[in-house]
């Protein structure tokens, strides 16, 4: 079974928090390209789109909103306090 990294979730979180791409490879310091290659190998292991993309925005996909909200919740790793 392949997981998701880290950087590919976090991908995922800055579209979800930026509402467009380039916004999202901005606040993550990263290319445009860079980013979308990461969301589009994270929609290829998940086997769904999670990512609607229009010339100005970029929203979740209802099984992209399902996925847990940070990184360490889609392990059930313990957030330290």
């Amino acid at each position: 079974m392949i997981f998701p990294t880290l950087r590919q979730l976090s991908y995922l979180l800055a579209v979800k928090s930026a509402g467009s791409f380039s916004l999202a490879a901005e606040r993550s310091y990263v290319t445009q390209s860079t980013l979308s290659a990461g969301i589009k190998e994270l929609e290829a292991i998940t086997g769904c789109t999670l990512v609607d993309r229009s010339t100005r925005h970029a929203h979740l996909t209802a099984r992209g909103r399902r996925l847990p909200a940070t990184p360490c919740a889609f392990w059930r790793i313990p957030r330290a306090s």
